[in-house]
């Protein structure tokens, strides 16, 4: 039997479950000092929260970039899967600051469904999934002689 797999999902799980409980802590932080205050260091708790399960999301294509990093060539930012995939989830992952714009009409029914945790909590592991995944090596092709 190997061991090394063993291991290593192993501490993908205990890593999971760290950042998850550090989620909740941000999260339970974060409302208490919002109704005990009626306000909060939104800024401040948004990092964290996107930190938090942000780093899940990126725990979870870790593999993935563990194979890049082996392969030679130059990093490479795929744009088009952040902006699409990760702009919007980056977007839908801090709804609680749309309250806080001046000037912003949000119907009611938008912000029910944008200020839901479980949307911010799916969003945030999307982010951090899309951003490790996005970085990939572009295999450098040599340029032989040109047989005309």
């Amino acid at each position: 039997m190997n061991i090394k797999p063993w291991k290593k999902y192993l501490f993908y799980i205990v890593s999971i479950f760290c950042f998850s409980y550090l989620g909740l802590k941000v999260t339970k932080m974060y409302y208490a000092q919002f109704y005990q205050f009626k306000e909060s260091k939104f800024i401040y708790y948004s990092i964290l929260y996107i930190v938090s399960y942000g780093t899940i999301g990126a725990i979870l294509g870790l593999e993935y970039f563990m194979k890049e990093r082996k392969k030679i060539g130059k990093w490479t930012v795929n744009i088009s899967k952040i902006v699409i995939v990760g702009v919007p989830s980056l977007i839908f992952a801090l709804p609680l600051n749309l309250l806080l714009i001046d000037g912003i009409s949000v119907p009611d029914i938008i912000m029910k469904i944008l200020a839901n945790d479980n949307l911010m909590v799916i969003c945030n592991v999307i982010l951090g999934y899309i951003i490790i995944t996005s970085l990939y090596k572009a295999e450098e092709k040599e340029v032989n002689d040109l047989n005309i």
